[in-house]
């Protein structure tokens, strides 16, 4: 027995009908509020650069940027290549920083591998000061640096920076005698 389409449509009642248009009105409402946060609105704005510590260009790392505003921006970072050149991202939006005012850190670490194994040991662990710095402590946090950049709209942008100050090392040196 087959059933009639128009008899099934009746019986489903006026709700299943109306779901279709409830679903439209509160997918629109949600994309209204969220472009209202400022979200939608603005896409992400390609940010590299050059990191520097003394005018030399650093050799590896991570810069990260966190939003002064976490309304009006995010959290962003990018790795740091051997001539010292980043391009930030966004994690879960892609290439890019969302426009704001940000503060900016910057993490680098000596090579691990230019000590030997009982001078590693002497580094890492709990209690112990661990693999040296390539930057200034006092740039390692972005809510410490003191370094900000201001993200506008649109275009790409570049932000080099030169960090400078001493850097602490530790009592050994690395056996290639840096």
């Amino acid at each position: 027995m087959t059933e009639n389409p128009t008899a099934t449509a009746r019986r489903a009642g006026p709700l299943a009908r109306r779901i279709p248009l409830l679903a439209v009105v509160l997918i629109g409402a949600l994309v209204y509020v969220y472009m209202a946060r400022g979200r939608l609105a603005l896409d992400p704005v390609a940010v590299s650069g050059v990191v520097r510590v003394d005018g030399k260009p650093l050799p590896s790392g991570i810069i990260s940027f966190r939003a002064v505003d976490p309304n009006r921006g995010s959290y962003a970072m990018g790795s740091i290549g051997q001539d010292g050149t980043y391009a930030a991202e966004t994690p879960h939006v892609g290439a890019g920083i969302l426009p704001g005012e940000y503060r900016v850190g910057v993490l680098a670490n000596e090579d691990p591998t230019k000590y030997t194994r009982e001078e590693y040991d002497a580094l890492v662990g709990i209690g112990k000061p661990g693999i040296p710095s390539l930057v200034p402590k006092s740039f390692t946090d972005p809510g410490t640096s003191g370094l900000t950049v201001t993200i506008a709209a649109p275009g790409p942008q570049v932000y080099d920076l030169d960090l400078k100050g001493d850097v602490p090392r530790p009592g050994k040196s690395p056996k290639s005698g840096d």
